[in-house]
Formats: C-alpha cells, sequence, structure tokens
C-alpha cells in the first residue's frame, strides 16, 4: 500500500511528481479547504513553513514530517518527539550551491555584468566604452558565521585572491582574521549580507546573524528594521527580502525621500489598502489551510487596539519586502524603533503594523510605483497564492 503524502508549499510544486512515483500525493494549495488530514502519513514542507503543534494536530496518522531543505527551524520538535513522529530534512545537500551562487552575484555586481549586458543591446557601446569596473582581487569579504556554506565561499573567494575575515558566536579554526562582533568587521569590508546561514562571498560581507529570539522570522525583522543600530557609517540603506531579485538600475530610486515603501494596493494578485483588510485575509487563508502565519490571538488583539485607539480602516497597507531609508534620519529612526515594538510584542507580520505606527507618528513616507513582487526594478522569485 503507498503512503497518503501532504505536499505543504507552492514552492515545491516542480518536485511533486518525483514524489507521485512511490506515494499518493496531495498539494495543500489545490486542496484549499475540506481537506481530511487523518488520510496522510507524512508531509512534506519546506523550512519556511509554520509546521507548529496547532498544524501538527490535525493529523492523527502522521508518521513523518519531511524538511525539503536544510532548515527546520519551523518545525514543533517537542511535539514530534512525544507523537513518535520522525522529522527528517537534507543537511548540506545547499552547501556547494548556495557558495557557487553568491560568488557569482558577487562577480556580477563588482564587475557590472548586468549594466554591461543593457549597454550592449541598447546599443551604447556604439558612442562610447563601457566605464572600468572594480576587480575583487585583494579585496576584503567578511562572514557572518563561518559554517559549512561559509567555508565552501571562502574556498571560492581566496581562489580569487580575496582575503577573507569572519564574525560569530564563536572562533573556528581557521587561518581567516576574527572579529568579536558585527560593528567592528563592517568598517574592514566592502559588501554586507545579513543572512541565519553559513554563507561566504568575495563581493558580500557575509554576516551571520546571532539569534536572540526562539524564532528565525523575528531574528531576521531585527535588522531589516533596525538598520540605524548596525549601519550606522551608512547614509543611506536598502533592505531586500531573500527572495528579490534585482533586475535593474535602483540609483534612480535612492535618496529621493527619506523613507521609500511599495503600495499593496497596486499588487495585481490581491490589492488591499487597509491593515483589517489584510488580518482578515491572513485569518481566512489560515482557516482555509490549516496553518497560520502568526497566533491569531496575538494578531487580533493588535488590531483590536489599533482600532480603540482610532486608527482609520482604508488608509493604506504598504508590503515591506523593499525598504528604502535615510535610516540615520531621527524621524525615521523613532518610527523604526516604535515597529519594532509592535513586531518584538506583537505579530511578527510587519505589514500589519507599519502604516499604523506611521499613523501615529505622523510620519510621512513615499510610495513607490507597480507591483512589490514584479516592476521595473525588482522581481520576487517565490509566487504567491490568490487570497479570495
Amino acid at each position: 500500500m503507498k503512503f497518503n503524502i501532504l505536499v505543504t508549499d507552492i514552492l515545491i510544486k516542480d518536485f511533486v511528481y518525483i514524489f507521485k512515483k512511490d506515494f499518493n500525493v496531495d498539494c495543500l494549495w489545490v486542496l484549499k479547504k475540506n481537506i481530511n488530514f487523518n488520510k496522510y502519513h507524512g508531509i512534506v514542507v519546506t523550512g519556511g513553513f509554520n509546521t507548529n503543534k496547532q498544524f501538527l494536530n490535525n493529523f492523527k496518522n502522521l508518521k513523518i514530517v519531511s524538511v525539503f531543505g536544510v532548515g527546520y527551524d519551523g518545525v514543533d520538535l517537542n511535539f514530534c518527539k512525544k507523537n513518535n513522529i520522525v522529522v527528517t530534512n537534507t543537511p548540506k545537500v545547499l552547501t556547494k550551491d548556495v557558495a557557487d551562487l553568491a560568488l557569482g552575484l558577487m562577480i556580477s555586481l563588482s564587475r557590472k555584468i548586468h549594466d554591461s549586458h543593457k549597454f550592449i543591446i541598447e546599443n551604447k557601446w556604439i558612442e562610447k566604452p563601457f566605464p572600468l569596473t572594480i576587480s575583487l582581487s585583494e579585496k576584503i569579504v567578511g562572514i557572518v558565521g563561518l559554517g559549512e556554506i561559509g567555508k565552501a565561499f571562502s574556498k571560492r573567494a581566496k581562489s580569487l585572491s580575496m582575503k577573507v575575515v569572519y564574525t560569530g558566536p564563536n572562533i573556528k579554526r581557521s587561518k581567516f582574521r576574527f572579529y568579536k562582533n558585527l560593528n567592528e568587521m563592517v568598517k574592514n569590508v566592502d559588501y554586507l549580507c545579513f543572512t541565519d546561514e553559513d554563507l561566504e562571498s568575495n563581493t558580500w560581507n557575509i554576516i551571520k546573524s546571532i539569534p536572540l529570539y526562539n524564532d528565525p522570522n523575528r531574528n531576521a525583522k531585527k535588522y531589516k528594521i533596525l538598520p540605524h543600530r548596525y549601519l550606522k557609517d551608512y547614509d543611506y540603506s536598502v533592505w531586500i527580502d531573500g527572495n528579490i531579485l534585482v533586475i535593474s538600475d535602483i540609483r534612480d530610486l535612492v535618496k529621493k525621500s527619506n523613507y521609500q515603501v511599495f503600495d499593496h494596493n497596486q499588487t495585481i494578485l490581491d490589492p488591499r489598502d487597509c491593515i483589517y483588510q489584510e488580518y482578515n485575509a491572513i485569518i481566512q487563508l489560515g482557516q482555509q489551510s490549516g496553518n497560520y502565519k502568526d497566533n491569531p490571538q496575538v494578531m487580533h488583539k493588535q488590531v483590536s487596539r489599533y482600532q480603540s485607539e482610532g486608527y482609520p480602516s482604508n488608509n493604506g497597507l504598504a508590503t515591506n519586502p523593499i525598504l528604502l531609508r535615510t535610516h540615520n534620519d531621527p524621524s525615521v529612526i523613532k518610527v523604526m524603533e516604535d515597529w519594532w515594538v509592535e513586531i518584538k510584542y506583537g505579530s511578527r507580520r510587519d505589514q500589519l503594523s507599519f502604516n499604523y505606527i506611521a499613523w501615529k507618528n505622523n510620519f510621512k513616507f513615499n510610495y513607490l510605483e507597480g507591483d512589490s513582487r514584479k516592476n521595473k526594478y525588482f522581481l520576487q522569485t517565490g509566487k504567491h497564492q490568490k487570497r479570495k
């Protein structure tokens, strides 16, 4: 008899045909509602999927949770152990691939490969030569957390005659120079990349975030929301989430205002202009899938507080995978610190709180033109389901 398995994340839909060779397979994003969870013996999830106790309680015959990737932070291991559910992952499977990609992106950035390609196809080379670019040789690259991926990257960086330095919670057995903290290392590197993975790069200074909370989402958002704490020596910063690609020169966007963000109401799949609409959409999706993006009680308490304080409906809704800021501006710092308090002690869903914080501080900001998922400058690589 074949096992029945449920694949939960649309991001791995291209691999479903492999599972079907040996199992009876259903896909959560296809079923959407009226799901008979008891029929499934196994589930396939990604590291980012919230496989918590509430979700796992839906399954009465579950034998295995298979994480399609390295990280298993989203899986409630205590619940699985208590209920004799096996949890598997694929350690080191992407180590070399991630190191290769990081190196490739670094070379592309320093040598302006995208810009030079555009320069050629627009026939600008006929009029003038393309400007000289930057060599990576002898440049300093900083790594945050010298793990498996970091070590793989360091080998590639050394082959280009780059100087490798690193920081992290512990000193590793390595010939590379160790810095006690991030701020000290940042002063001596050329490119910055905040990550919870052990990466290395010849262009990017890889900064491994040290977990402060038992929540990878909040650990990442600490750097996202509070650049003024970590990038004091820089005047301007552009945050992009890990699933966002830069597909065009973004220098035209920089410093047009002290704070720029995309407008959720301009998204094609699910336009909304209200915090309360966003809350209802999250709850509805959670009810359909059995997997909430955050604790429903926490989110309800938070939006109820906003209503009691008189925060209006249809007051706009920022979508926050991309943030452009003059992050040392006092007004921006005040808003970011207040926003972080909401995320730290309330819901980690930052879209539920930014517009409220801006309203409370009478903070003026600019919406960028276009859909945040696909526009002139950026492309989101992960797909979103349309919420009805």
